[in-house]
């Protein structure tokens, strides 16, 4: 009987030790998969988010809104009607905003981001130059309205912007060319589409020209107008001549009397 119970007794010992054993491991294994099933419900989850962003980056506009202002004499006199010619340097991706320069213009590439305002505003001056020489059309063209206004939209990318001169009160306006970036950052990074430039300009004011008087010719020969002094030196110097003339005269008849008596 002893020996039965002892038999039973290491029987049960050893299936509890197994018990212990076997448990563990099984729950460990258990909390692997549940964890590697979370794993996978996240990853599921976050495929929207990432389907999102790409869904946003593909969405940028591609298309920007330049207003152009010509306005002179401190914005007191709107320039209208006055032509600007619009020339694309440069094209913009839509998803990384890599430039892709024209090859017209390939000679003339410029970082905006690096250069100074001094190192852009002479690049304009040359592409404008280069334009004129080479006859190149633009591939805008807008008029200023009655408020010295024009708005155009434009492809992203970086611009040109060329306008002519013009005359108002005999006074000649130069606009001075620029070159603009379309969309823009502004100080938070953030891009601006709507963008706004003010037109620069060298103003040359005409010669003015001397007024004549209504019944008078154009010389410009001085009257010589004699003065006080001048009038009485020449009237004694008249009288002494007259008296001078007078004297020879009288000497002369003087002498013509003497020769009739001999």
């Amino acid at each position: 009987m002893r020996k039965t119970l002892k038999k039973f007794s290491m029987i049960i010992f050893i299936i509890v030790l197994i018990t212990n054993l076997i448990i563990p491991t099984y729950a460990v294994e258990s909390e692997s998969e549940s964890s590697s099933e979370n794993d996978s419900i996240n990853n599921n989850e976050s495929e929207p988010e990432s389907e999102e962003e790409t869904e946003i980056n593909s969405n940028k506009k591609s298309e920007s809104s330049l207003e152009i202002n010509f306005i002179t004499n401190n914005s007191t006199i709107p320039m209208d009607n006055v032509n600007i010619s619009i020339y694309k340097l440069a094209s913009f991706e839509n998803k990384d905003f890599s430039i892709t320069w024209e090859d017209t213009y390939s000679d003339h590439m410029i970082d905006l981001g690096l250069a100074t305002d001094e190192e852009i505003i002479s690049e304009a001056s040359e592409l404008a130059n280069f334009v004129d020489t080479n006859n190149i059309n633009a591939d805008y063209s807008i008029k200023t309205d009655s408020n010295g206004k024009a708005t155009v939209t434009l492809e992203n990318g970086i611009y040109l912007i060329y306008g002519e001169k013009t005359v108002k009160n005999d006074i000649t306006y130069t606009p001075n060319p620029c070159i603009i970036q379309l969309p823009y950052t502004d100080e938070d990074g953030t891009l601006i589409y709507d963008a706004s430039v003010e037109l620069k300009y060298v103003m040359k004011i005409p010669d003015p020209t001397p007024t004549i008087e209504p019944g008078k010719t154009g010389s410009t020969k001085k009257s010589f107008i004699p003065k006080t002094g001048d009038i009485i030196l020449i009237v004694v110097g008249i009288l002494i001549l007259v008296l001078a003339l007078n004297i020879l005269q009288m000497i002369h008849e003087v002498r013509k009397s003497k020769n009739k008596n001999k």
